[in-house]
């Protein structure tokens, strides 16, 4: 898309458009791929969640400082549902042991920021799906699945005042929008890169006797 087009189309579909591709690789993890499986094991559901754990954990404190750092405005401000996820991993069997350093996010600008916060509160609308797969998978008795249940909820609402309230935004301010986009396509490198990464199950978990 030439920058003249660009000007003309709001900033929430040029990022639709650029990260795409990005979006649908991620998709196609295999650990994020077992969601959805009718097969799908305790095992392979607490694996999923420990990978979003770890990570979530440890880019929660890269977005608060970030936020007491530079001006975020308040529609954007990222939120991890990180509670969520601890509720979950402190009932599980399984621990997660990273086989590489988590990939941290780099937030230097409002557009860095912007970046992130719209693949991850962008990714509440996935989570619609993923809980209803999820409802029905011989898992349902097993677990409350916390954290799809938190991230999906009033999911569409949330996310449509999320796309026009950053579509005014950058109207309104004198923001580079290639920046945020580049924000966005490092998250979901980092996203991609975390959870193709070889800690696979049989070898980075171990059973909980406790």
């Amino acid at each position: 898309m030439n920058n003249i087009l660009k000007n003309l189309v709001p900033l929430s579909q040029q990022l639709k458009c650029d990260t795409s591709c990005y979006h649908a690789r991620l998709d196609q993890v295999t650990v994020l791929q077992n969601l959805l499986s009718a097969d799908l094991t305790p095992l392979q559901y607490e694996t999923t969640i420990l990978y979003f754990y770890h990570c979530l954990k440890a880019w929660v404190a890269v977005f608060k400082q970030a936020e007491r750092q530079l001006n975020i405005p308040a529609f954007a401000r990222i939120e991890c549902h990180l509670a969520a996820l601890e509720t979950e991993v402190s009932q599980f069997n399984y621990q997660l042991k990273p086989a590489i350093l988590i990939p941290l996010p780099e937030i230097k600008s409002i557009e860095h920021y912007l970046g992130y916060s719209y693949v991850l509160t962008g990714s509440q609308m996935g989570a619609r799906f993923i809980i209803r797969k999820l409802q029905k998978s011989p898992l349902k008795s097993r677990y409350r699945f916390n954290y799809y249940q938190t991230q999906s909820a009033q999911a569409a609402e949330c996310w449509l005042t999320w796309k026009s309230s950053l579509d005014q935004f950058s109207k309104n301010s004198a923001i580079n929008q290639q920046a945020v986009i580049n924000a966005a396509l490092a998250c979901f490198n980092q996203l991609i890169n975390w959870f193709e990464c070889r800690h696979k199950v049989c070898k980075v978990s171990i059973y909980n006797t406790e």
